[in-house]
């Protein structure tokens, strides 16, 4: 049966966010045509002069994004969410669809990949040119097929030329997200001893499984693995590398340290540079430093280490030394803040309807980042509750611009207040409780009927969190468990609203 291929037309200044959005309907990844730049990329990327006159008569103001849908896969249902998404997010659009054979849309790109030159060691061979001259270069023989990774894209460049820095003679590597494989096998032509590949797309894993091969490299020293990180690696690495997406690496950065040697190095490209804070400010979070960075044409690529050693701590003293070290989202105005704001963010604050003349108690102050929002929009009084000494210490240091604050330093659970409240609220706090039916109860009983409680509740289920050079525990929440008991508890569920990194509960007294 015949494919669907789906055309987008956009305006070239919107062709990464719009391709991130067409990336959701497949998994196999799309085809974008931009010409943006095609006679700068000809000179710099593809080392040519002479451009064919079909590529010199497209268009350099608009880009053309190809989606193939299969022939059990509805492409009016593809539509419908491009088009509801890219409405959504203010991109200007035509989308067009028609009828291909299999063989139409796996080999049309073939054309445009011509041998590449990367960094100072590689030339990329597609495996369909026969007629190429390494000038001394090393060549990596590579049949992409439909699976991410050319070498062609900034991301992977970026990645390429970064690893010909940090793969030595005796370096084993981990890819993760591997598509077609051309990093680990360029690891592999490069020098390293070893390398394990990584992906969940089966026909990724297949094609970077026979790219090895084409190459010389065979199990055991190049290991392709279907499935993800953690179910499937074992063994610490010198190198880990992932050309993937910013979310993907914020999520990454939560458990990848489990697989590097101490000493190793996390090269984490596919960055855009409207999200370099979020990664930085996961890095940061999960005990990274970023040692080198570097851009290419809007896209990143950080290389980071990791503090390694970690023991446990009281939760209290964690962030005591976060005071000392100066990780404070309340004067930290850009990178720490706008990641932390993906747990809970502007939703959150509306959520909990301020007035000029309620009550405010908020779990887990910390140095006062949401409580100053709170302060702002209104409140008669605020307080604020917090284990850790130092955090309150600057907490009434960043809030002291307000009189009606009032800040305590305790367990929640254990300290007795002397007064009711009509808004209650925790964000990043509830996962530090192992009691949850205790501190539900009691927040409960500290509302005024009418009252309104308000809990991020993080999606992530980890049990830990390793920051570098100390570990604590956590006590995961869970949104239908956390709503149960509040509704066990005598509040009413008001309604569910979900922030990046967390879904936000609402119950009323």
């Amino acid at each position: 049966m015949d494919w669907t291929e789906i055309i987008i037309e956009i305006g070239v200044k919107d062709v990464d966010l719009a391709g991130d959005i067409a990336n959701m309907t497949v998994p196999y990844g799309i085809y974008i045509e931009d010409y943006s730049n095609l006679e700068r990329e000809a000179r710099e990327i593809a080392r040519i002069n002479l451009i064919d006159e079909e590529l010199l008569n497209k268009s350099r103001d608009k880009a053309l994004i190809h989606v193939y849908i299969s022939p059990d896969e509805s492409p009016a249902e593809a539509i419908a969410f491009l088009s509801e998404r890219y409405n959504a997010a203010g991109i200007r659009c035509e989308i067009s669809q028609k009828r291909c054979r299999d063989e139409d849309w796996e080999n049309n790109w073939k054309r445009y990949f011509k041998p590449l030159p990367v960094g100072k060691k590689l030339l990329i061979r597609p495996l369909w040119v026969d007629e190429y001259e390494p000038a001394g270069r090393t060549v990596l023989h590579l049949e992409p097929g439909v699976a991410f990774g050319t070498g062609t894209h900034e991301t992977t460049r970026l990645c390429l030329e970064t690893l010909e820095s940090y793969v030595g003679a005796d370096a084993n590597l981990l890819d993760i997200g591997c598509g077609s494989g051309i990093l680990s096998v360029a690891a592999l032509l490069l020098g390293a001893k070893s390398a394990v590949a990584v992906d969940i797309d089966s026909l990724a894993v297949k094609m970077a499984a026979e790219n090895g091969r084409l190459n010389g490299f065979l199990p055991p020293v190049y290991t392709v693995l279907e499935g993800n990180l953690t179910d499937r690696v074992s063994g610490l690495f010198d190198v880990v590398a992932a050309n993937i997406v910013a979310d993907a690496i914020v999520t990454l950065s939560r458990d990848v340290a489990e697989f590097m040697k101490p000493g190793g190095v996390f090269i984490a490209s596919g960055i855009i540079d409207s999200r370099e804070g979020d990664v930085l400010g996961a890095f940061q979070c999960h005990g990274f430093e970023v040692v080198e960075r570097r851009e290419l044409n809007g896209w990143l690529c950080f290389v980071a280490k990791h503090s390694g050693g970690a023991e446990y701590v009281y939760t209290a003293e964690h962030y005591d030394l976060l005071v000392r070290e100066n990780n404070d989202p309340f004067r930290d105005t850009g990178v720490l803040r706008r990641y932390m704001d993906n747990w809970d963010g502007a939703a959150f604050i509306d959520a909990m309807e301020l007035t000029p003349r309620g009550r405010v108690l908020e779990i887990g102050v910390g140095t006062g980042r949401l409580a100053e929002k709170v302060l702002k929009k209104g409140c008669a009084h605020f307080t604020g509750i917090d284990l850790s000494p130092l955090t309150i210490e600057r907490a009434e240091e960043n809030l002291s611009a307000w009189a009606n604050v009032t800040l305590i330093n305790g367990d929640f659970l254990e300290h007795v207040f002397n007064e009711r409240f009509d808004v209650i609220y925790a964000s990043l706090t509830f996962f530090h409780i192992e009691n949850k039916r205790a501190a539900v109860e009691k927040v409960a009983s500290l509302l005024n009927k009418g009252g309104r409680f308000v809990l991020s509740v993080p999606r992530e289920k980890e049990t830990e969190i390793d920051f570098g050079t100390r570990k604590i525990r956590l006590y995961p929440d869970d949104a239908e468990n956390i709503r149960a008991l509040a509704e066990a508890s005598g509040l009413e569920f008001a309604e569910m609203l979900h922030a990046p990194f967390a879904d936000i509960i609402v119950t009323r007294k």
